[in-house]
C-alpha cells in the first residue's frame, strides 16, 4: 500500500508560504520533484477515485524517473518481476508435443496458456486431456510414481529424486486413457490438491486407473496442508525426501467402489505390496537411498582400468563431442576414425581397438559419404553401417535396436542436435534431459558414441566455444575441437575427463586420400618458425637478444625460449659474459650452416624457395609411428626416442654423438617417411616425395619418384 501522506511530507519544503505546504492540507497537490533542483514545486501528486496515485513532473521529468528515487527512498514499493515458468510436456519418447507456460506475478492471479511444438499458442485442436503426463519421459523403468495435479507439484517432488509425473488438464477433466496407459502395472500413489476439486480429480483419475490395471493405488494426506496445498507447497515449506516417503508409507489404499474417505479417517485395507521406504527408480539409485562408503574403503578399492577406443582419448562406453565451425572438416575426421576403427589402424598416431561402426549422416549427401570412403580406400569388406537421411521419429529407441543388432565399437551421430531434436540448445536442463538416454546407451552397450557439433561463433576457447548450453560439454567424456586459422591451418585439441588433454595441433588433410594426421602441436610449429628466423637473422653476424628480437620481431618469451633450445643443442654458439657492457651474442656454430638444416615445419608465409628445415626438440609425444627403417636405427640404442632424423644436425658428423631429433616435415606438415629407395622420402600426408639428400627436402612431383 503506497501512503500519499509520506510522500508528500517527503517532498515539502520548510518554507510555510510555499505552495507545497498546500499540498499537505488538501493530501494532494504540487511538492518538490526529487529528480531536479525544484525550487518551485512542480511536481503533482493526485488520488484517482479507484485509489491509483498519479504522478506528473511538469517540469518534464519521467515518471519511472520519479518513482525510482521515491523507491530509493522507501516510498515507493518496488515491482518483483513476473517470473515466467515453461513445462514441456512429451511423450514416452521424449517427442515434445506442447508447452504449457505458465506467469507468475505477486500480488496477482497466475496466468497460463498453451503453445505447440512450433512456438503458436493453442493446441492446434488437440483436447488437454489426450496429452501425455507431464514428465513421463523421465519415468522409464520405475515400478512406483506419485501422480500430482500439475507440473509444478511433480517437478517439486522429481528434484528430491521421488519418480512422479503430472496431470496437466486441470481439475475439472482427467487424462483420457492413453495418457494414462504408460502408467499399467505400476504401483501408483495419487497427491490431491487439498480442497474439493482436488479431492474429486484424484478420485475420478484412480477409478481409470484401476480399469487399466493398476491393482495399487493410494492415496497421500498430508494433514497440516494448507488450503489448496499440494507436493510443491510440501517441499517449499522444507519437506524432504524421507518426509515423502513418510507420507507414502501412510498413505491409504484406494479400493474401488469405495467413496473417497476424508483425509486421515479411512480405514487402512492390508493388502501386499507393503507401501515403500524407498523408491526405486529415484536418484538415489536402487532403494532410493545413498550408498555411502567410507573413504578408507573405497582406497582399498583396486584402480580400475580405462578401456580405450582410441588410447588416450575416447574411452569405450563413453560419449564424445567433435565440435567446428562449418566447413572446418569435422565429418571428414570423423569418416577417417570410423574407418580406422573398422580396421583396427591407428588414428591420429593413437591405437583403436577394432570394432564395428555405425554411421548417422543426418544431414550430408549419399554420393559425397560414398566418395569419401572410397578415397580413403573403403572396401565392401570393412564393417562400418551407415544410415544416410534424416533420423526416425523414435531416433532413440531406432539408435538402441540398432546397436543392438551390430554390437559397434563406435557410433557417430552426424550431427547431434538432428537425433535429439531440442527446440532451444541453450537450455541447459533440456540439453541435459536430451542426452541422458544417449550417455546411458553408451554406459550400458560399452560402445563409444561421437557427437558431432557447432562451435559458437566469436573466438572463444575451450569448452565455452561449443555451441549452446556449457551441460554439452559438461555431459562428454572427451571434447575434440577443431579450427580453421586464418592461413588456412586446421588445429584440434581435446579436454578430457580421462587421459590426457591432447594440446592444440596441426592436423593435415589429405586431398588424394581422404585421410587426415597430426603434424605437431601449434607450440612446435611456433617453436619451429622462431628457431628458423633467429637461424637466418645470426647467419652473418652475432648479434644479442635484443638485436635478435628486433631483427626477428618475435615475441620476446618466444625468442628467448628458442634461443636457448638452438644453445641447448648445439646449433647457436654463445659468446660474452652476460653482463652489463658485455652481453651474451648467438651466432650459428662452427661448421653449422643454416642450408644443410632439416625443420620440422616449414612456414605457409615464407616466399623462400629452399625453407630452413631444422626439429625443434627431441622430447616426444607419442603421436607419431615409427617406421620400419626407424625401427632398425634405433635397434639396440635404449636411449632413443622412438622417432629419429636420418643424419645429424649440421651435416657430416665429426665423431660426436648425433642429435636426437624429430622426423623430418613436409610443406604441407606430413612426417617424411623412409621409402624402399634410402635417396627418397615420402610425405605421409600428400604422398609427394623429397629427396633425403636435399638440403631444403623439397617435393618432387606428386606422384611417383622422379
Amino acid at each position: 500500500m503506497i501512503d500519499v501522506t509520506a510522500i508528500l511530507q517527503a517532498l515539502t519544503c520548510g518554507n510555510p508560504r510555499c505552495e507545497c505546504q498546500r499540498a499537505i492540507k488538501r493530501s494532494q497537490g504540487k511538492v518538490h520533484c526529487p529528480c531536479h533542483a525544484d525550487r518551485e514545486p512542480s511536481l503533482s501528486v493526485t488520488t484517482a477515485r479507484d485509489g491509483t496515485i498519479l504522478l506528473k513532473c511538469f517540469a518534464g521529468c519521467r515518471n519511472r524517473d520519479v518513482i525510482r528515487e521515491l523507491q530509493d527512498r522507501g516510498l515507493w514499493p518496488r515491482r518483483e518481476p513476473a517470473r515466467e515458468t515453461r513445462y514441456e510436456v512429451r511423450d514416452v519418447d521424449g517427442t515434445l508435443v506442447a508447452v504449457h507456460v505458465r506467469i507468475d506475478r505477486p500480488g496477482r492471479e497466475k496466468q497460463m496458456w498453451w503453445e505447440g511444438p512450433d512456438g503458436r499458442r493453442g493446441l492446434g485442436g488437440r483436447r488437454v486431456e489426450g496429452l501425455p503426463l507431464y514428465a513421463i519421459e523421465r519415468l522409464g523403468d520405475a515400478e512406483q510414481v506419485v501422480i500430482t495435479e500439475g507440473e509444478k507439484a511433480a517437478d517439486a517432488l522429481l528434484r528430491l529424486g521421488i519418480p512422479a509425473v503430472g496431470t496437466v488438464c486441470g481439475a475439472d477433466t482427467i487424462p483420457s486413457v492413453e495418457s494414462l496407459r504408460p502408467l499399467a502395472g505400476r504401483l501408483v500413489w495419487l497427491w490431491p490438491d487439498a480442497d474439493d476439486a482436488g479431492q474429486s480429480h484424484m478420485r475420478r483419475l484412480a477409478e481409470r486407473l484401476s480399469a487399466l490395471g493398476c491393482e495399487y493405488v493410494w492415496v497421500i494426506d498430508w494433514p497440516d496442508a494448507p488450503l489448496k496445498g499440494d507436493a510443491a507447497d510440501f517441499v517449499a515449506r522444507g519437506g524432504t525426501a524421507e518426509d515423502v516417503l513418510r507420507l507414502m508409507a501412510e498413505a491409504e489404499q484406494w479400493v474401488p467402489g469405495v467413496p473417497a474417505p476424508e483425509p486421515g479417517m479411512a480405514d487402512r485395507v492390508d493388502s501386499p505390496p507393503t507401501p515403500p521406504t524407498g523408491i526405486p527408480g529415484g536418484a538415489g539409485g536402487a532403494g532410493g537411498a545413498f550408498r555411502l562408503t567410507a573413504l578408507g574403503d573405497l582406497l582399498d578399492e583396486p584402480e580400475e582400468d580405462i578401456a580405450w577406443l582410441v588410447q588416450g582419448m575416447l574411452p569405450s562406453g563413453g560419449v564424445s563431442l567433435l565440435g567446428a565451425k562449418p566447413k572446418v572438416g569435422k565429418s571428414t575426421t570423423a569418416r577417417c576414425l570410423a574407418l580406422a576403427v573398422a580396421r583396427g589402424e591407428p588414428f591420429l598416431g593413437r591405437e583403436t581397438a577394432q570394432g564395428s561402426v555405425v554411421y548417422l549422416a543426418l544431414e550430408e549427401k549419399r554420393a559425397e559419404i560414398a566418395k569419401h570412403f572410397r578415397r580413403q580406400g573403403a572396401s565392401g569388406g570393412d564393417p562400418v553401417y551407415v544410415h544416410v537421411g534424416v533420423a526416425p521419429e523414435r531416433a532413440l529407441e531406432a539408435l538402441a535396436a540398432a546397436i543392438e543388432l551390430h554390437k559397434p565399437a563406435l557410433v557417430i551421430v552426424d550431427p547431434l542436435l538432428k537425433l535429439v531434436r531440442v527446440r532451444d540448445a541453450n537450455d541447459y536442463a533440456e540439453v541435459t534431459r536430451a542426452l541422458e538416454p544417449v550417455i546411458e546407451l553408451a554406459r550400458t552397450s560399452g560402445c563409444h558414441i561421437l557427437l558431432i557439433h557447432h562451435l559458437a561463433k566469436g573466438e572463444r576457447t575451450g569448452g565455452d566455444a561449443i555451441l549452446g548450453s556449457t551441460a554439452l560439454f559438461g555431459a562428454v567424456d572427451t571434447a575434440l575441437l577443431m579450427r580453421r586459422h586464418q592461413d588456412g591451418t586446421r588445429t584440434i585439441e581435446t579436454i578430457q575427463r580421462y587421459g590426457d588433454d591432447l594440446p592444440e595441433s596441426v592436423i593435415v588433410l589429405d586431398e588424394r586420400t581422404g585421410t587426415v594426421t597430426l603434424a605437431g602441436t601449434v607450440a612446435e610449429r611456433k617453436q619451429a618458425e622462431a628457431e628458423a628466423a633467429i637461424l637466418e637473422a645470426v647467419k652473418d653476424a652475432a648479434l644479442t637478444e635484443p638485436e635478435i628480437r628486433e631483427a626477428t620481431q618475435m615475441q620476446a618469451t618466444l625468442c628467448a625460449r628458442a634461443i636457448r633450445s638452438l644453445v641447448e643443442r648445439g646449433v647457436l654458439s654463445r659468446s660474452g659474459s652476460g653482463k652489463r657492457g658485455d652481453p651474451y651474442r648467438y651466432a650459428a656454430s662452427p661448421g653449422f650452416s643454416t642450408s644443410s638444416t632439416s625443420s620440422t615445419f616449414s612456414t605457409s608465409s615464407t616466399s623462400s624457395t629452399e625453407p630452413t628445415q631444422f626439429s625443434t626438440s627431441s622430447t616426444q609425444t607419442g603421436l607419431v609411428e615409427k617406421s620400419p627403417r626407424q625401427d632398425a636405427e634405433n635397434e639396440g640404442n635404449v636411449d632413443s626416442p622412438p622417432a629419429l632424423l636420418y643424419g645429424v644436425l649440421g651435416g657430416e658428423s665429426d665423431g660426436a654423438s648425433p642429435s636426437v631429433v624429430r622426423p623430418p616435415r613436409c610443406r604441407c606438415g606430413g612426417v617424411l617417411e623412409p621409402t624402399d629407395d634410402p635417396q627418397w622420402l615420402r610425405c605421409s600426408a600428400c604422398r609427394n616425395y623429397a629427396r633425403a639428400g636435399d638440403p631444403a627436402l623439397r617435393r618432387q612431383g606428386s606422384g611417383g619418384r622422379p
